[in-house]
């Protein structure tokens, strides 16, 4: 065992018997098994990599075939999100240019402005997204109008942790975003259960955050990006439990 692992073994042991903290009780062999997943996961991050550049070089031989096909286009710009932010900016930017109509274009303007931030254009993000007025945009893509916005907003947020000030108004802005989704979700739904969930953790509303997420985590029939997102919730929960 190298000593890096011992030592996380050790700490994960020790976390999990500490008298009085809000920890779970852990076993070695649970720590062991915990350290092992993880060692697995990334020994498999080549395959991964390559499974998503797959799917992606198939979108792009659908497109190849059908340039204007505004569905293989938004796939691709999909595709690319949180991969290569810069490649799935250039095919919304395709789809907005192809499309027939202002409508159809507002889907691929909304998933631009959203992901923007991630490539350092926050004010063009939000130039983009305010230039869309909520009365113009029909019922079917409202909830995608908040939601861009509810996730623009805080990935913005999150780049201004040295600016208290920058940071609460760009939370503010993604909270009330999310505040208006919430009220168009169906209730019985997964991306409903996820986002009260979140409001009720930044709102802080720590007994009724957790349910929701662990929901949506614990389902193997769950969208695998909600799942993941989920994932990710519940840990930056236990994250301010300091656990």
């Amino acid at each position: 065992m190298s000593s890096l692992r011992f030592i996380l073994i050790s700490l994960l042991v020790g976390l999990g018997t500490t008298a009085g903290a809000a920890f779970i009780e852990i076993s070695e062999q649970q720590a062991r098994d915990a350290i092992n997943r993880l060692d697995e996961a990334i020994a498999r991050r080549g395959q991964y990599i390559s499974a998503r550049h797959r799917h992606i070089d198939s979108l792009k031989l659908a497109y190849a075939t059908s340039p204007d096909d505004l569905a293989t286009i938004k796939a691709l710009g999909d595709a690319y999100i949180s991969f290569d932010n810069d490649s799935a900016l250039v095919y919304l930017q395709y789809g907005i240019d192809k499309a027939g109509s202002d409508t159809e274009a507002l889907p691929f303007r909304l998933k631009q402005a959203e992901i923007m931030p991630l490539s350092g254009l926050i004010d063009n993000a939000i130039a983009s997204y305010n230039a869309i007025s909520p009365d113009s945009v029909p019922n079917s893509l409202r909830q995608l109008y908040y939601d861009s916005g509810r996730q623009m907003y805080s990935y913005i947020s999150s780049f201004y942790e040295r600016h208290p000030v920058l940071k609460e108004r760009y939370a503010r802005l993604a909270l009330d975003r999310q505040e208006k989704l919430i009220g168009l979700l169906d209730k019985n739904s997964d991306i409903y259960r996820f986002n009260i969930g979140e409001h009720y953790f930044l709102t802080g509303n720590d007994a009724k955050a957790k349910a929701s997420p662990s929901e949506i985590a614990d389902n193997p029939n769950a969208d695998q990006r909600l799942r993941a997102r989920a994932h990710h919730h519940l840990s930056a929960m236990a994250k301010k439990r300091d656990d």
